[in-house]
């Protein structure tokens, strides 16, 4: 059984509790407060927590993008739990950016069951947690 819920809805969420609760990629694109309130009102309600989200950011011109106004993208830095910058094409970089990334994402109280990098896409990881 699926039930998708309306973020705007606080008093069907809050009250939620599910088997899994799945998060991909959009923890990037929300304000840490935001992050925590979903984490502390979603799924530490839950049994497991399936994670897939970039481990931190990049500058755009690293891969290609013109910058000739950087304001453009100063916003995109304050967002998600892993603001630190990596090097995309530097595996130890990608490496500490998956250590931060799985402790900034673990649930209150829970525990890492399994975890991988996506292959297509080195700088994003798979995480299941159990909340409970």
């Amino acid at each position: 059984k699926i039930k998708f819920i309306d973020a705007a809805n606080t008093l069907e969420w809050r009250s939620l509790s599910a088997d899994l609760t799945i998060n991909i990629d959009s923890f990037q694109e929300m304000p840490p407060d935001t992050i925590t309130t979903y984490m502390n009102d979603i799924v530490v309600n839950g049994r497991y927590f399936y994670v897939k989200n970039p481990t931190g950011k990049y500058r755009p011109e690293s891969i290609g993008i013109d910058t000739d106004n950087p304001s453009r993208f100063q916003d995109v830095f304050s967002l998600g739990l892993c603001r630190e910058v990596m090097d995309l094409f530097n595996e130890a970089s990608l490496e500490i950016s998956r250590l931060k990334y799985l402790e900034a994402y673990r649930p209150k109280g829970g525990t890492l069951i399994a975890d991988k990098p996506l292959n297509l896409f080195p700088y994003y990881h798979h995480a299941l947690y159990r909340t409970a």
